[in-house]
């Protein structure tokens, strides 16, 4: 059975850290800055997001606490609650699509990620 873990962990730290700024600047890039719990919950989370990746033991990793595992598992959780957050906190008639479309994203990149980190690719010989 062929794997489908094909995003690199590196290529996932470099895609935490771009895509918690992008949460975190969401507010401002889709204009919905003024309605306090919608901004203030999606910049959180993207906060929650680099910290956890300044965390993790992977190549972008600065601190090296979480393991692989644990920061997938906090990647989908916290995917899982952007989604939701709209209706949880009850903006979703102001805004709530930045949220899913990031919240979808979240989700397939940490399932299509390798969870070794520090993995050398091999070369294919012939």
């Amino acid at each position: 059975m062929k794997d489908f873990k094909i995003i690199p962990t590196k290529i996932h730290g470099v895609l935490d850290y771009l895509t918690g700024s992008l949460i975190c600047a969401s507010p401002w890039l889709f204009n919905f800055n003024i309605e306090g719990s919608a901004r203030e919950i999606t910049v959180l989370l993207g906060i929650v997001t680099i910290v956890m990746s300044a965390m993790t033991n992977y190549e972008l990793g600065l601190f090296k606490i979480l393991t692989m595992d644990t920061h997938l598992l906090i990647d989908i959780l916290i995917s899982i609650f952007l989604i939701l957050s709209p209706w949880i906190f009850g903006f979703s008639r102001y805004i709530f699509l930045p949220q899913v479309v990031f919240g979808i994203i979240g989700i397939g990149v940490a399932l299509f990620t390798d969870r070794v980190p520090y993995r050398r690719k091999q070369s294919l010989s012939i």
